[in-house]
């Protein structure tokens, strides 16, 4: 980055580069904070990618190492895990409702 920019603007910069990911991105960070060290990483590695959560194969782009630099996991390691969970849990409730579950009758 070639100009300096106050916190306020830092702020503004790294919600506008968050934003512009995979809201899978958001949802596998732990605490803002690590979008805000990803943002920080990302301006001082300008050979990387801009998005971090696109791959192309090529040298540019993030990897776990980089990752693991910047906020000390890789946010999408277990996010598979994550979406496997929360699919398995909504078909669930969706064989309940299908079933005649009826969630007020049982106080749920």
């Amino acid at each position: 980055m070639t100009t300096k920019l106050n916190a306020r603007e830092q702020l503004e910069a790294a919600a506008n580069w968050l934003g512009y990911h995979d809201e899978d991105l958001s949802f596998a960070l732990k605490t803002p904070e690590d979008g805000l060290k990803l943002w920080a990483y990302g301006q001082a590695h300008p050979e990387l990618a801009e998005m971090c959560d696109e791959t192309e194969g090529n040298a540019a782009d993030w990897t776990d190492a980089h990752f693991q630099a910047a906020i000390g996991y890789t946010p999408f390691s277990n996010a598979a895990e994550a979406f496997d969970a929360l699919d398995a849990l909504h078909s669930g409730c969706g064989r309940l409702t299908e079933s005649g579950f009826d969630r007020e009758e049982v106080g749920y």
